[in-house]
């Protein structure tokens, strides 16, 4: 939190303060979190080669061939829940950041009216 202040003392000229004050927005980091985030990270990849090699089949099968296979049905639901998983994750994030900040706001604005 940064605060600047700019006061006028009936003596005339301006006095000027500033108070810098650091806080972590994140929750320090353990040797565990980051095993999962790699760990995500390269399923998120197998995933998107996975997805590679079945578009290719695709392309090299006729459209209408390509479907009328089970298996492939199977591989399409598994994508969707892939994906799905992951747009939830970063959802997820996204919420949880939005109410780190709005916290973060609203301490600097009681901090800032004192």
């Amino acid at each position: 939190m940064v605060s600047l202040l700019a006061e006028i003392p009936p003596s005339g000229g301006i006095i000027l303060s500033s108070f810098i004050e650091s806080i972590s927005i994140n929750q320090d980091s353990s040797l565990l979190d980051y095993c999962v985030m790699a760990s995500g990270l390269v399923f998120l990849g197998l995933i998107l080669i996975n997805l590679y090699f079945q578009l290719f089949r695709m392309i090299q099968k006729s459209l209408l061939e390509y479907w009328q296979e089970p298996w492939n049905w199977l591989e399409f639901s598994r994508w969707t829940s892939f994906f799905f998983y992951y747009i939830f994750y970063i959802y997820h994030f996204v919420l949880v950041l939005k109410g780190v900040l709005i916290t973060f706001a609203q301490d600097a604005k009681k901090s800032f009216q004192n």
